[in-house]
């Protein structure tokens, strides 16, 4: 979400004309809290969670995106018994929700996690009734089926055709110099349903300049209609995406998608409009944090692909599999001279942060990525040590594409590290508020599952992976450049699939670069394998969960083992095969539709009945939709 405020927001002009020195004063503020708080111990290891949502609405016999989330926030928001805190996203139909407080570190907290889903979900899913009649929804997916093509928030009280037909053309209109100062929707009748439906009437695409996402569905607030429009300034150059349709056939046909366009990805909201799951965990010390951030940095990309959801967009089935490169895409502000920047604002990590060896330091962080030659000279006179010196120099190489009027020193430095969208994210602790807590890392690859079992069980793996790792001296370092490739083979197989089955097969062998020798801090021996070999081992290689396993005999009672038996149960199965990935069930779902043609397009009828299929899995809360038949 980032830094919100209600303060005036300096123009494009003016942003360019004050990056350096907003970037000096970032890198000061660093400092300070590097020499303030770089050697000193939080209270306990706390941990919490975020889970994104969509929000849909019943609208006829349709699913659309309903753009009401402000209501519900602000009806949560005054609801003293509301038991966790819900806050905005980017786009106008998302909500937030994380628990009102941080789970503790004990391991019998770990099994309340799912419960404490449940409960968010279910208090939702009561407010929403109340506020629409039953009419709204939400849904747990990263991508609305048909976000990207004109039918995605329904056509109001337009035919279809007049809609489309507006919407063709709306976007051609002049663009804006700047973004309006009064972002509220001007009719207000007290009917909040029709309210947002009537937004979705008289689209204009002014500050998305997009043919695929209006302005309307982006919240009302200034940050997120500046960074839209800005990124688009700075780039000089429309965005652009181009997603080729899977080859997906009928049962028993051959697919035909000769006629089918690939998904076009021209906007911020696209990207920034679909959901994820995080976690961000409190260390106790910036040593430890330094350890989470390099180790579990080096497995996102099998996070990402154990958790991938995003084989339906813009009304069609997709070659990719997650979210990741259209919400690299959909932020890349990079400009034409710009080549040494190798990667988008969105992306993997680029730089380890810990204290290595020079040669190990030399052997992982094997790409070289640029850096802000002042803000790095500023660091180091401060005395920040070079590992970190260097990545927040890595961060600083981009300029900030939002600054606000009467931004403090401490604002000035999370706008550069709040608008670099990584894998992984280390945020320091408030200079001015140092009892607020700890230094934190922050886990961002997920994708949201439809479940809270699922939500649950990616969740409190993540947290047993962090916990082994710093209890057993383990180490999954791996060269920078072997993690970058892990997260393109993540997103896109390296041959496509082109049937159902094939899907399922390409899970069980796509294969990613991996750490054999885990417990040896020395020089990495690097393996290729696949997702089973990797978790569930291979030789005497015992893999990632056998390590947690182990770690879990050590450190825990036999009740605290079988409480968490069923999570770590259903990563097994996932990686086994057993369990097929959430995007290879949606393509699967599509593919058995009487409606589908076999040409890679999702029809409204397929989308309503494949929303209401997930609406159902989420109530059922149980991963057995994902076993192989």
């Amino acid at each position: 979400m980032g830094l919100l405020k209600e303060s005036r927001t300096l123009s494009w002009e003016e942003t360019q004309a004050t990056k350096m020195e907003l970037k000096k004063r970032g890198a000061k503020y660093f400092a300070e809290v590097f020499k303030a708080v770089g050697s000193t111990r939080a209270g306990e290891f706390l941990w919490g969670e975020e889970l994104e949502q969509l929000l849909v609405a019943r609208v006829g016999t349709n699913f659309v995106l309903f753009v009401g989330a402000g209501v519900i926030i602000d009806a949560l928001s005054n609801d003293q018994t509301c038991p966790f805190n819900i806050n905005i996203e980017y786009s106008r139909y998302m909500v937030e929700t994380t628990p009102k407080c941080p789970y503790a570190p004990k391991f019998k907290a770990l099994v309340q996690v799912e419960q404490h889903m449940e409960e968010r979900r279910t208090k939702l899913e009561k407010t929403l009734s109340n506020l629409f009649g039953g009419a709204v929804f939400p849904l747990f997916l990263p991508c609305f089926p048909l976000l990207g093509s004109s039918t995605a928030f329904g056509s109001g009280t337009l035919s279809v055709d007049a809609w489309e037909h507006g919407w063709a053309s709306e976007f051609k209109n002049t663009p804006m110099n700047a973004v309006p100062e009064d972002l509220k929707p001007e009719v207000i009748t007290g009917n909040h349903f029709e309210d947002c439906l009537r937004l979705a009437q008289t689209p204009s695409f002014k500050v998305t300049r997009s043919e695929h996402f209006p302005d309307f569905a982006i919240t009302p607030h200034r940050r997120f209609h500046n960074f839209t429009y800005n990124i688009r300034e700075r780039k000089k150059k429309p965005l652009h995406l181009s997603i080729p349709p899977a080859r997906i056939n009928r049962p028993n046909e051959e697919a035909s998608v000769a006629n089918t366009p690939p998904v076009v990805i021209d906007s911020m909201g696209q990207g920034m409009g679909c959901c994820c799951l995080q976690i961000t965990m409190q260390s106790e010390s910036l040593t430890e944090a330094r350890l989470l951030y390099d180790n579990i940095g080096a497995i996102c990309p099998l996070l990402l692909f154990l958790t991938m959801a995003t084989s339906t967009v813009s009304g069609t089935l997709t070659e990719t599999s997650t979210r990741w490169e259209i919400i690299s895409a959909s932020v890349d502000c990079r400009t034409e001279t710009e080549t040494h920047i190798k990667k988008s604002r969105y992306s993997s990590i680029d730089l380890y942060v810990s204290n290595l060896p020079p040669s190990l330091y030399a052997i992982y962080n094997d790409i070289e990525p640029p850096l802000e030659p002042e803000v790095l000279s500023i660091l180091e006179k401060e005395g920040v040590d070079q590992p970190l010196a260097n990545h927040i120099a890595s961060l600083y190489i981009r300029d900030p594409v939002l600054c606000y009027e009467d931004s403090t020193p401490r604002e000035d430095f999370e706008n550069i590290q709040s608008s670099n969208w990584r894998s992984m994210r280390l945020k320091s602790p408030k200079i001015d508020d140092l009892s607020a807590g700890g230094w934190l890392v922050e886990v961002r690859p997920m994708e949201i599952q439809p479940t809270s079992f699922e939500n649950a069980a990616y969740s409190i793996f993540v947290v047993l992976f962090s916990r082994m790792v710093l209890s057993l001296n383990m180490t999954f370092y791996l060269p920078i450049s072997k993690v970058d490739e892990n997260f393109t083979t993540a997103n896109t197989p390296q041959t496509i699939p082109q049937t159902t089955d094939e899907w399922l097969h390409y899970e069980e062998i796509q294969k990613f670069w991996y750490r054999e020798n885990i417990f040896d801090m020395g020089p990495p021996v690097i393996k290729y394998g696949t997702i089973k070999e990797i978790f569930l081992g291979t030789g005497e290689y015992c893999g990632i969960v056998g390590a947690v396993e182990k770690y879990l005999n050590e450190y825990t009672d036999q009740d605290t083992r079988e409480l968490n038996t069923k999570y770590l149960q259903f990563i097994k199965e996932r990686v086994s095969g057993k369990k097929m990935s959430v995007a290879t069930y949606l393509r699967s779902f599509v593919a058995a539709h009487p409606a589908y043609q076999g040409d890679a397009r999702i029809p409204q009828e397929v989308s309503n009945d494949l929303v209401q299929d997930l609406l159902s899995i989420t109530q059922n809360n149980t991963p057995e939709y994902l076993n192989r038949k």
